[in-house]
């Protein structure tokens, strides 16, 4: 027998410091782009004509995970959400009816194709989005395009500061994001207060209409914080004032308290890094006065 003897010689290793922007490009790339999920890999098992709901590939699942933990980290938020599997099938159920009817309702009813009651329970307590699957639809409704999403709802429910899991279902053309599960008020202690989006450093694809800084009150996420008075403000790195367009400052009911705002001008598409300062005033947390400044650079990865 001849006895083999492996000998690894030490190696240096070099700690990969690297700056917040250039750790914003890696997780967009990484995180982000790599959490891209082909048709392909979808690899839905059901079937419409027989309401059969199946199931989405290991790998879709794991992706659209991935992706809703990328949105959490750049906002500065707990990213290590996890599937909850007593809201999986549910969720599963309540894409199904709306892929099967070709509309969204967050309220279905029995007279709905292929309604089911787990289905319609996950679709009252969940994100929906119909024409998209999988990840594109946590991209979808981060950006809350669209007149009847001002509020930004599905944002604030995937950016919530209390989230502790979410369950999700998919078929090819349609997904249902449980969010209204399992939450702990403790959380809200231990992240940021201001959750913006943007935030810092954002790749220009994903610098959405609609810019949203919420407040993980750990009080009450109900109640507390009063935007009626709030102003918002926005300046280039040039010094020029940007049009602002306060859309909503007083629906609460969706995760986090939450002023939104539309600015004009935004540049989305410059060859290299762009920066905003904002500036939030005249608002109270818990019945104290409060204001709020921060920048977003938009870079092109």
């Amino acid at each position: 027998m001849i006895a083999l003897y492996v000998s690894c010689a030490k190696k240096e290793t070099q700690t990969q410091n690297l700056t917040e922007k250039e750790q914003a490009i890696k997780d967009y790339k990484e995180l982000y782009v790599g959490s891209t999920v082909t048709d392909t890999e979808l690899a839905w098992s059901g079937n419409l004509a027989n309401c059969n709901e199946g199931t989405i590939s290991q790998i879709a699942l794991d992706k659209t995970l991935k992706r809703v933990n990328y949105f959490r980290k750049i906002c500065g938020l707990p990213n290590n959400m996890v599937w909850n599997t007593a809201h999986m099938l549910p969720s599963q159920k309540s894409a199904l009816i709306m892929s099967a009817n070709n509309s969204l309702s967050h309220f279905p009813t029995s007279s709905w194709k292929c309604y089911s009651t787990e289905g319609a329970d996950a679709s009252s307590n969940g994100n929906i989005a119909l024409g998209t699957h999988s990840s594109e639809s946590i991209t979808a409704w981060i950006e809350d395009a669209g007149g009847s999403n001002y509020r930004t709802g599905h944002r604030r429910w995937i950016l919530f500061s209390r989230a502790q899991d979410f369950g999700f279902g998919s078929t090819s053309n349609a997904s249902t994001l449980y969010c209204i599960s399992n939450t702990d008020a403790a959380l809200a202690s231990n992240v940021p207060t201001y959750i913006t989006y943007p935030p810092k450093y954002i790749a220009q694809e994903l610098a959405f209409d609609r810019w949203s800084m919420g407040v993980a009150n750990p009080i009450s996420f109900y109640s507390g914080v009063d935007f009626s008075n709030a102003t918002v403000t926005m300046t280039s790195s040039s010094g020029e004032n940007l049009a602002v367009t306060i859309v909503s400052k007083t629906d609460n009911g969706y995760g986090d308290q939450t002023i939104v705002w539309e600015p004009t001008g935004v540049i989305k598409d410059a060859t290299g890094d762009v920066s905003y300062h904002v500036v939030i005033d005249n608002f109270t947390v818990n019945g104290v006065a409060k204001k709020h400044e921060y920048d977003v650079t938009i870079f092109k990865p």
